[in-house]
């Protein structure tokens, strides 16, 4: 029994990681840069960074804000009669 490679199968083909590499950019990068907002990727990389961490520390303040119990004004049995009275 022997096995036989060809040349185009003996390439080690390295799975893509995910980098993006020369010009290739994001879609969000590309739609900042179209705006005019920021001049290169580097910059829009940097926005995109900084409204992630603007939009995470708003959800925690309406988190926050919604775990909090609010004291409530209840109103004991005696004071409910005087205000029917």
């Amino acid at each position: 029994m022997s096995v036989e490679f060809s040349d185009e199968t003996t390439a080690i083909q390295r799975p893509s990681t995910g980098n993006i590499s020369g010009n290739q950019r994001t879609v969000l990068v590309g739609l900042i840069l179209k705006t005019g907002i920021v001049k290169n990727t580097t910059q829009a990389n940097y926005c995109l960074i900084g409204l992630s961490i603007l939009f995470f520390l708003t959800s925690l303040y309406f988190f926050w804000n919604l775990s909090v119990d609010e004291p409530k004004s209840h109103k004991t049995f005696d004071e409910i009669v005087r205000e029917a009275q």
